[in-house]
């Protein structure tokens, strides 16, 4: 998977107008599973349960795709047309959400607003579990 790009546009937006609160943190988080989540429409039950039992782990995940592709090869050539699209979604979606978030802002680092963002995101409901690991998996990689 490519880089994560929806983590730093965010928390760029965060440096706007208002003091970005906690509150500010756990609608950032929702809305980021959203857009996610609804990215994920047309993938199969299995392709779903791949992405979020991977935690965030890249290599996990790898393998796991490798072993459905070797097991389903036509269902996983379906969701990896979904997961091909996905990355188009979350960047529209994230336009939109920096849009939205414009008027927030903070005098933190960015990393203190990385591990806010992400406590936040982490706290969400069982609902945002691939949101949850592909987040995880893009905050990973921005270390």
């Amino acid at each position: 998977m490519k880089k994560l790009l929806i983590l730093p546009v965010l928390a760029m937006a965060l440096f706007a107008c208002n003091m970005a609160s906690e509150e500010d943190y756990n609608n950032m988080a929702e809305d980021m599973c959203d857009c996610i989540e609804g990215s994920t429409k047309g993938m199969s039950d299995r392709g779903k349960q791949i992405l979020g039992d991977s935690d965030g782990d890249a290599t996990k995940l790898q393998q796991d795709l490798i072993a459905y592709m070797t097991e389903d090869p036509v269902g996983s050539a379906k969701d990896m047309e979904v997961m091909a699209a996905m990355e188009t979604d979350m960047v529209e979606c994230s336009d939109k959400l920096e849009k939205k978030y414009d008027d927030v802002y903070t005098s933190e680092s960015e990393d203190e607003i990385m591990k806010k963002l992400m406590e936040a995101v982490n706290n969400l409901d069982d609902g945002c579990k691939i949101s949850k690991a592909i987040l995880n998996a893009g905050y990973e990689e921005m270390k």
